[in-house]
């Protein structure tokens, strides 16, 4: 579990602050709405105190199944690197187009169940952090947020940062 430590500095006493969780994007699904991601980041780029917390599943490729299965083969050790070399590529395009233009307004990406684990180790969500350069949440997360003015604290949140994947939506037979 992480806890990070955030501060927000209005400059009005009477700002609002607005922090606009995003999850399950699933931005190479057929089912992926551009326009409603557009949308959702323009809000947090033009609002001066809008904040975004990144929820998981930025992209859905693999769940935890799957990626059971791609552990499993170790008949060789370099198998996968053309495939490591293909998510970087995914993640750096995504960092790009989406997160760059807001990357000073989120305060962290969580992890949710649709991720890809490099060889080293390191998560897809994880390699986004390293080019936003902001922190990486895990699964879960706690974030004390400090909202001052003029440097005195006006209100200190606890929130709880998970993708909500720990109960479960999904069931087959058997």
């Amino acid at each position: 579990m992480k806890l990070i430590d955030y501060t927000i500095k209005l400059k009005n006493v009477t700002d609002r602050v607005t922090l606009i969780p995003f999850g399950c994007l699933h931005a190479d699904d057929p089912g992926f709405r551009p326009q409603l991601l557009r949308e959702c980041f323009a809000r947090i780029k033009d609002d001066p105190n809008a904040y975004g917390i990144g929820m998981g599943d930025y992209h859905n490729f693999l769940r935890g199944t799957a990626r059971k299965h791609l552990k499993s083969y170790t008949a060789d050790e370099n198998s996968f690197e053309d495939l490591d070399n293909l998510i970087r590529n995914r993640a750096s395009a995504f960092y790009k187009e989406w997160l760059k233009p807001i990357e000073h307004k989120i305060i962290g990406l969580a992890e949710g169940n649709h991720y890809y684990q490099f060889k080293q180790g390191m998560t897809d969500t994880q390699y986004l952090c390293e080019f936003m350069d902001c922190p990486y949440l895990d699964k879960p997360a706690f974030i004390r947020l400090h909202i001052n003015y003029q440097g005195r604290a006006m209100r200190i949140l606890k929130i709880l940062v998970h993708h909500g994947d720990w109960a479960g939506g999904y069931t087959r037979i058997g």
